[in-house]
């Protein structure tokens, strides 16, 4: 059963249509740049399994703004995305071992015949069911191998197990010998919610749950340890930007912990650099400002948050990126596209005219 704000499955047997229903082809887009269309690399869909919840969020519908395939494809032609890379990176965490692996699967399923409707308008990241380990490497083979999806989605944390505790290092090692994209987006963490004022976890507990992640992955060491994953973090980074000289300043005078190795200021602002940070409400001046002292164009993406970040915010912030003085044009054909081409080569091979038929899982 199909709730009333969710997306319907597509038919994988229904045509492809790479122009949406105006006529309007994204790939020649005023909003893109030189070298292709608008990548968009955070966005999600919504789907309700029966029980009234968003499978990908496990939030109520009546709190999930209405999207379905079609109206996300019209919003993309208004704002001028090109393409969107889809994903619901919660999808296997909020229920048992067992739930969390047939969810998983389903929503893999799922996002792959979105995908497969519209190869040249959408992407697709696989959804893993990490409270098990095992059972994550196995759903990450099939999404990957069988699916044949663009890349791997995972939340900050797990029942308050934040990426870079050892509990993920055997996932680690193969998204690592994978060399895999994987886009990393903030949850509620469970003991922050007797401190977060009853505010919308979104406001604040977002960015610094993303805060938190990174932290935890450059004084774990994880970030060096497996070096050939291509992290993407959430929102600019939360609120990394604003702190990175705070945690350079400090922690090579206190350290950052028990049993934590003390690192250069110079080793955490490497760590800081080694991931991509999309900029889904990220792109105030104070937030630019910030983020590119820390990190060059090379490692920003475009990110929309669809369908929970408003609508009317999103062409502004396109064009706040295209006018910040600290970019240059190529700076900006690089965030549009480029950059978001070399983490998705097979998106990247869609858009360029190479349209292959996807996985048999499809």
């Amino acid at each position: 059963m199909i709730g009333a704000g969710a997306a319907k499955p597509p038919d994988p047997q229904s045509p492809v249509q790479p122009r949406n229903e105006k006529g309007k082809n994204p790939m020649n887009s005023e909003k893109g740049s030189p070298s292709g269309p608008v990548i968009d690399v955070h966005s999600h869909a919504t789907l309700d399994l029966g029980d009234g919840r968003d499978a990908g969020t496990n939030i109520s519908f009546d709190f999930v703004p209405p999207w379905t395939p079609e109206s996300g494809l019209e919003l993309m032609d208004e704002v001028g995305i090109g393409l969107s890379v889809l994903s619901m990176p919660e999808a296997g965490v909020h229920f048992d071992d067992a739930q969390n692996k047939d969810r998983a699967r389903g929503i893999n399923e799922y996002l792959t015949g979105l995908a497969t409707q519209h190869p040249t308008r959408r992407g697709a990241m696989a959804a893993l069911p990490v409270t098990n380990i095992d059972a994550a490497l196995d759903e990450l083979a099939h999404a990957l191998d069988v699916l044949d999806m663009d890349a791997v989605s995972l939340p900050t944390s797990v029942h308050d197990v934040y990426l870079g505790d050892a509990f993920f290092d055997p996932l680690f090692d193969e998204l690592n010998r994978r060399r895999a994209t994987v886009f990393v987006h903030p949850v509620q963490a469970k003991a922050s919610e007797p401190l977060n004022l009853g505010l919308n976890q979104s406001l604040l507990e977002f960015p610094f749950d993303t805060t938190r992640m990174i932290a935890n992955m450059i004084f774990s060491g994880a970030i060096n340890r497996f070096p050939d994953i291509r992290f993407i973090a959430s929102h600019g980074g939360g609120t990394l930007p604003f702190l990175l000289s705070r945690l350079q300043i400090l922690e090579p005078a206190t350290g950052a912990g028990p049993g934590r190795a003390k690192l250069s200021a110079q080793e955490i602002q490497d760590g800081a650099a080694s991931f991509y940070y999309d900029l889904t409400a990220a792109t105030s001046k104070a937030h630019l400002t910030a983020l590119t002292e820390m990190v060059p164009a090379s490692r920003l993406l475009v990110g929309f948050d669809i369908p929970f970040m408003p609508a009317p915010t999103m062409r502004p912030a396109l064009d706040a990126i295209r006018g910040w003085p600290g970019f240059t044009d190529k700076d900006v054909e690089k965030i549009f596209h480029k950059n978001a081409a070399g983490l998705f080569p097979k998106v990247a091979a869609r858009l360029h005219g190479a349209v292959r038929t996807r996985g048999r899982g499809a």
